[in-house]
């Protein structure tokens, strides 16, 4: 093969052969996500459902963009939050739970 003027070979030979080496390891694969990327995938996943409830709640109860939102304006949070058996059902767990003295 001519190339330039020059005779230039078709194929080179390499004495000794030219051998390129790297190790890889082989490993079992894991048996999926653990579960500390399961509890924030939930996180994340639980965050977004309740900042868009939010935005719904916002544009429903025709709230302002720069002040609070009123969570006694939604009906099912303020029967629970105002119902006399909240106190309690929040308490007596706690008499449960070990005493230490000081």
């Amino acid at each position: 093969m001519v190339e330039d003027g020059r005779q230039v070979p078709r194929s080179r030979h390499f004495e000794p052969p030219l051998v390129v080496d790297f190790p890889i390891s082989v490993a079992r694969a894991s048996s999926g996500m653990g579960a500390v990327a399961w509890t924030v995938i939930a996180l994340v996943a639980g965050i977004g459902v309740l900042a868009m409830y939010a935005v719904w709640l916002r544009a429903r109860t025709g709230a302002p963009t720069g002040e609070a939102l009123n969570l006694l304006r939604v009906q099912w949070l303020r029967r629970i939050l105002t119902s006399r058996a909240l106190q309690p059902s929040l308490r007596i767990p706690l008499l449960a739970l070990p005493h230490s003295s000081p």
